[in-house]
């Protein structure tokens, strides 16, 4: 395995159990109220990061001098 496979993996793993738990946990009735917020929150970086790509496509592409 190469070093970039290993990496991969190990960077991969936390993700699918930290995906597990949250499934698991969004089955619970108290547990509503905070996968509401945690996805708005979730929206919200979202949308700020795509206007900040946006923002350096759009002074990469010479649309304006910062």
């Amino acid at each position: 395995m190469s070093v970039m496979g290993a990496f991969g993996i190990a960077r991969g793993i936390p993700i699918v159990v930290a995906a597990t738990m949250a499934g698991s946990l969004a089955h619970l009735g108290f547990m509503r109220r905070f996968t509401i917020w945690a996805e708005r929150l979730g929206a919200a970086l979202m949308i700020a990061a795509a206007l900040f790509f946006l923002d350096q496509a759009a002074l990469y592409a010479g649309w304006f001098h910062p």
